[in-house]
Formats: structure tokens, C-alpha cells, sequence
């Protein structure tokens, strides 16, 4: 599978790092799609003559880091690149969406297709707590007693969610989280992760070993 084109280049060239040739890739880290290890790319000399006119070289990304990506290619080109420019076209493999179909076949086998994809709301014949939302924003249980936020400076979304969750009154979701209960949270990108991990730490909740920072291998370093 091919990449959007902004991840290609007519005019690129490498810069030798240790056993890799580095590419300068200003702020790709966050860009979506990105880059990551594994993906492919395909190198040529525009203005190449002879038998290396329509010759292709193909290297394997290795590293992604903040502004650099580190490739191998073939120990021909490896050795014999001069700093010349070069046309690029970075290119998806297919073993990360084989994993991804896989997944998602497993889940409607198990799930079953409704659990992933409803098409009608199921709900209960009563609440599974009997609290609501009044006017001022205040949570109300059994209509009568207020139950304190713990944090003050939600919006009214906020509020009326946290508020259909404890109503729980759609099937099997959503869920009500008990104490221990341990939360994964993924985000879209690398900076939303810390400003959630930074968030729950200077809310002062969490003790220590509460929480983990999980990485991705290819993290800026």
C-alpha cells in the first residue's frame, strides 16, 4: 500500500549515520500517517544514464526519530551513495492490517457483529443507579441527594456523561469502573498521551505505581 504523497519527495537526500543513511523528516513524528519501523521505501536518480537510468533501490525503515529517519538499503547502494538527490516513495506493508483484519475477525466471532457495529440501542427496564443531572449541574441520587464532584471544573458535557455512565442504562455498556480497577487509555497521538499523563499526576489522586507511561518502540528518543 502506498503512502499519502506528503511523506514523498523529489528532491531528498541521506546523510550517513553509522550503518544507516538518515533522512531529515521535519515534524513527521506526528503527522497521520506516520512513519514507523518496518515501512519500505523506494529510492531513484532522476538523472541517472544507463543501466542505472530505471534502476529502483529499496530500503526498510529502521528508526524513526524527532526529525531523522534512519533506512538500510542494499549493500551496493548503501556503499556507493554519493549525496546525490533522490526521488522517494515510501510504501505501507501489509502485516499491520493482516493483524488489524485479524483482530477485528475474531471479535464479531466472539462479540458477535452487533457488540462491534450495533444498529439499535438495547436498553435496561431501569437504571442501574437511579441518579440524574439537575439545571445547576448538580448530581442528584435518588432525586434527593447531591453527590459531590470530584473535580469542579467540568463543562456540562462532561458532567452529563459522567452522568449516562452512572445511569448505565444501555446493555453492556457503558461500564461503571469500581475502585482498583485498572484503565487503558490510548490516544491519537504522542503529545495527547503526556498531557493526560501530566493531568493525572497533578491531580494528585494517583499514588505511586498507579499509573504507567506506555511507549511505542518507535518513540522520539
Amino acid at each position: 500500500m502506498k503512502s499519502p504523497a506528503k511523506c514523498n519527495g523529489e528532491r531528498a537526500y541521506f546523510t550517513r549515520e553509522g550503518k544507516y543513511l538518515a533522512l531529515t523528516t521535519e515534524n513527521l513524528f506526528e503527522r497521520r500517517p506516520s512513519l514507523v519501523i518496518g515501512d519500505r521505501v523506494k529510492a531513484d536518480i532522476p538523472w541517472a544514464e544507463g543501466e542505472n537510468a530505471e534502476r529502483k533501490y529499496v530500503g526498510v525503515i529502521h528508526e524513526v526519530l524527532r526529525n531523522r529517519t534512519l533506512i538500510r538499503f542494499d549493500y551496493n547502494f548503501q556503499q556507493s551513495y554519493n549525496y546525490v538527490d533522490c526521488r522517494l516513495e515510501f510504501y505501507f506493508p501489509h502485516y499491520e492490517f493482516r493483524k488489524q483484519h485479524y483482530a477485528i475477525s475474531r471479535a464479531a466471532e466472539n462479540f458477535g457483529e452487533q457488540f462491534l457495529f450495533p444498529s439499535r440501542v438495547q436498553t435496561r427496564e431501569c437504571p442501574q443507579l437511579d441518579i440524574h443531572l439537575n439545571d445547576e449541574g448538580n448530581l442528584l441520587l435518588h432525586r434527593c441527594r447531591r453527590c459531590e464532584w470530584h473535580n469542579y471544573i467540568l463543562n456540562s458535557e462532561q458532567k452529563r456523561a459522567v452522568a449516562n455512565i452512572l445511569r448505565g442504562e444501555i446493555r453492556n455498556m457503558p461500564h461503571t469502573l469500581v475502585p482498583g480497577t485498572r484503565l487503558l487509555v490510548g490516544t491519537p497521538s504522542s503529545s495527547c498521551a503526556d498531557v493526560i499523563t501530566t493531568r493525572l499526576i497533578e491531580s494528585g489522586v494517583l499514588k505511586m505505581d498507579d499509573l504507567t507511561r506506555l511507549v511505542s518502540h518507535k518513540e522520539i528518543k
